[in-house]
């Protein structure tokens, strides 16, 4: 079932309080209709990017295929979002953060991501790759990621 975002029904009470309690199915709907949300422009995108960024960084955690690609699409959603304020350093943390996320799953055999690793090795700046690769080394436990110089 697809969740609808424009009103806030039962079902979807139903789908909140699901995901809140760690349903990996209600976050990821949760999420892919945020994320719909917001590249349709039927919904604001500074809400759309803080609730699609949490609902894709708490359906990763289960580590399902699939997971951390939603999460992906949450973080390119706020890096677009972040370009667009003007907020450079938020900006290159998520990229340094899709980045790294592409890694792993290039590493777990996901051939787009790959392709998706080569054009971005083209024009982002080498800095961001090596911010990418600390980030990389990161445990499941660090899920706040908070960009920090040096």
């Amino acid at each position: 079932m697809m969740v609808e975002l424009e009103t806030l029904s039962e079902q979807n009470a139903l789908w909140i309080a699901r995901a809140a309690v760690g349903d990996p199915d209600a976050q990821a709907s949760l999420a892919n209709a945020i994320i719909e949300a917001a590249e349709t422009g039927s919904a604001a995108m500074a809400e759309c990017v803080a609730m699609a960024e949490l609902m894709g960084r708490m359906v990763a955690v289960h580590g399902r295929p699939g997971d951390k690609r939603i999460l992906v699409q949450a973080l390119l959603l706020a890096s677009m979002y972040t370009a667009q304020i003007k907020n450079w350093d938020r900006t290159a943390a998520y990229e340094a953060e899709v980045i790294a996320l592409l890694n792993e799953l290039a590493d777990e055999g996901d051939e787009e991501a790959g392709e998706m690793l080569q054009m971005a090795a083209d024009v982002v700046p080498a800095e961001l790759l090596t911010v990418a690769a600390k980030l990389r080394r990161r445990t499941p436990d660090d899920i706040g990621f908070v960009y920090q110089e040096g």
